[in-house]
């Protein structure tokens, strides 16, 4: 009889530990007593030829689990190096969790190379969490000269099929009876052939 109080003891410590069944998966524990999850810009890659704003988001929830609403949470940029600004060029930006226990911040990526942290703070009374959120700054290498020029590259090709056409209509023209031009369009640049 004496085992059975010990093995409830064992069963009720080990589901204690463990977050709810209804839980978010990847939900990082941090500080005491708030669960971070970022939602959006973990791994962001910004190329530093073209900065554009990005954007973060994390989810802020209880011990439990449960989104909380009206947090006070802080992301902080690195002060140097490679980093960024959020809006009026500061590196600390406060905002407070929505009804579903989210806060974004957006921010532009600075020119220099390389790979940052963004940190994000939660306090709620308390309880406090805090999370990493990874980025890098880069040149980015694998869009290709078309991909970086795609309006040029179209006013070409437009420009390209316009004068094979007046080519062939003139060409026709003059050409004897019987005998037609033969135009072969392929990708690239386009080629003619004379009359045979």
């Amino acid at each position: 009889m004496a085992a059975l109080p010990a093995l409830c003891l064992l069963f009720t410590g080990t589901t204690a530990a463990q977050p709810p069944a209804g839980g978010r998966p990847g939900a990082i524990p941090a500080g005491t007593g708030l669960n971070l999850l970022v939602l959006e810009g973990q791994n962001g890659v910004h190329d530093v030829r073209t900065p554009a704003t990005a954007l973060l988001v994390i989810e802020v929830r209880d011990e439990n689990y449960r989104p909380l609403e009206g947090v006070k949470v802080v992301f902080q940029l690195p002060r140097q190096g490679p980093s960024g600004s959020f809006e009026g060029g500061v590196q600390d930006k406060q905002v407070v969790t929505n009804v579903q226990g989210q806060a974004s911040a957006a921010f532009t990526p600075n020119t220099q190379a390389g790979r940052f942290t963004v940190h994000a703070t939660a306090a709620f009374g308390a309880r406090t969490g805090a999370i990493s959120i990874m980025q890098r700054n880069e040149a980015v290498r694998n869009a290709t000269w078309v991909a970086r020029h795609k309006t040029f590259a179209v006013i070409v090709a437009v420009g390209a099929a316009g004068a094979a056409a007046t080519f062939a209509a003139r060409s026709a023209s003059s050409s004897p009876a019987g005998s037609k031009p033969t135009l072969t369009i392929t990708s690239g640049i386009p080629s003619f052939s004379s009359p045979q």
